[in-house]
């Protein structure tokens, strides 16, 4: 009787996932576009240009209740003045709203927070400075189940240690099996080339395996731009960890699928190795036909494996979802996957945003249609 091949197997790496429907706005922006502090002569020059920029534009001051006030330009706040100089003069102009720091006449960091509507403005905070929460950064991978936190050119600081709790204890338990057993690692800075200048963190697969990678430049802009509401701001990391976080949500089906199609190669190739060591009389026609089935099956589920690659359940579920709407951001107009990874890390960081921004989005995470669509394999 015949000898068996043995089965060599490709398991592929994740590259950007689907097409875009548009790139025209609007769009939630979390950049800044705040200089430091002013000095007496640019502020003046700050209250004397804002009333050109605004022109007949109003500007509505709105409290934690949903209540608003007009405000003339000459009696904004000075944070808000300057938050808002910035953004007219500098800002996306397809953007909509822009959560940002704004430096105080005593140098304090003002959270601010603006948002464009038809004919006008609308603000937020810009009176007080309010601190950041603070997480709890002992013993992650245990309370957590990730991975273990590794070192690879530069420590895990206290700080970074926090950042991910805090973006850790915002998924539910059942988001967090994405993460299960995922190493988290801290590198000085990107070296993939996978963004000009280098990515702030990183999701990768490969095959069977992720991993998390941290860069210093998750935590850098934590004294410019915040997420969520300026009453209780969210350090902007948290986003950027809660991003990647949505692309190991996606790419879950394709890693679980990748990490059968290895183990049960394995064992195929074992058992066709096994039999190829017979001698002729002592292979049976059933016991080849058991192991060509297995054979087959894997083979079937590598090319499931490429159409995951593709985009696969949690992408299709998410795309259904956002129509003909634009993404929620511009970097997020890429691609679906990283318009699915802006828009979760939005939903967990400010979910009023988005709610505003992609009602039926918000509606696919609050009914966990992501989470469903997770268990799938296409």
């Amino acid at each position: 009787m015949k000898r068996l091949r043995s089965l060599s197997l490709l398991l592929l790496a994740l590259s950007a996932c689907g097409g875009a429907p548009s790139a025209r706005g609007p769009f939630y922006d979390g950049a800044s576009y705040l200089s430091d502090e002013l000095d007496a002569r640019e502020l003046r020059a700050v209250r004397g240009e804002l009333p050109k920029l605004l022109g007949k534009a109003h500007v509505e001051r709105e409290d934690a209740a949903g209540q608003r006030t007009a405000v003339s330009p000459a009696a904004l706040p000075e944070p808000v003045a300057v938050a808002l100089f910035r953004v007219l003069k500098f800002g996306d102009k397809a953007a909509v709203e822009f959560d940002t720091f704004a430096r105080g006449t005593d140098d304090a960091r003002i959270p601010v927070s603006l948002r464009r509507e038809s004919g006008g403005w609308v603000f937020r905070g810009g009176d007080k400075a309010v601190g950041f929460p603070r997480g709890n950064g002992d013993d992650l991978p245990a309370r957590y189940g990730i991975g273990p936190l590794r070192d690879e050119g530069i420590a895990w600081s206290p700080r970074a240690q926090e950042v991910t709790d805090l973006a850790l204890a915002r998924l539910s338990p059942e988001e967090r099996k994405a993460l299960a057993g995922v190493p988290f690692i801290r590198r000085k800075k990107d070296t993939s080339e996978h963004l000009p200048g280098g990515a702030a963190a990183l999701y990768s697969v490969q095959g069977c395996g992720g991993r998390v990678l941290i860069f210093d430049a998750a935590l850098h802009d934590d004294a410019r731009k915040f997420a969520g509401e300026p009453e209780a701001p969210l350090q902007s990391s948290v986003q950027t960890f809660m991003h990647e976080f949505g692309h190991a949500l996606h790419r879950h089906p394709f890693r679980m699928l990748a990490c059968s199609v290895e183990r049960r190669s394995k064992a195929a190739n074992a058992r066709g190795a096994a039999f190829n060591k017979k001698p002729g009389n002592k292979r049976t026609q059933a016991e080849l036909d058991a192991i060509q089935a297995e054979v087959k099956a894997v083979e079937r589920d590598v090319k499931r494996l490429e159409k995951l690659a593709e985009g696969g359940p949690v992408i299709d579920a998410y795309a259904r979802a956002l129509g003909k709407a634009s993404h929620p951001t511009r970097y997020g107009a890429s691609s679906l996957s990283e318009s699915f990874a802006e828009s979760f890390a939005l939903y967990r960081t400010d979910p009023a945003a988005l709610k505003r921004l992609l009602p039926a989005v918000f509606d696919f995470f609050e009914r966990g249609d992501h989470v469903r669509a997770m268990g799938s394999d296409g």
